[in-house]
């Protein structure tokens, strides 16, 4: 079970880390072209980062409670 939580924990924090580069690289973009749609509604395409990065918290808190392998 540990081995499962870690692997989930893993992929939360990559996809975390991936869409928030990508959410700051489209807002630059639109910050850099001038276009207004872009920076606003990024943050809406890239909603999903927020709760991965919240339930990839509370995973390592629960994961911090179990019990370790010898």
């Amino acid at each position: 079970m540990r081995n499962f939580m870690e692997k989930i924990i893993i992929a939360g924090f990559v996809l975390f880390i991936v869409g928030g580069f990508l959410l700051v690289l489209i807002q630059l973009v639109g910050l850099v072209l001038g276009n207004s749609y872009l920076m606003v509604h990024a943050n809406g395409w890239f909603s999903w980062i927020y709760p991965c990065a919240a339930i990839t918290g509370a995973l390592c808190y629960l994961l911090s409670y179990g019990k370790k392998k010898n």
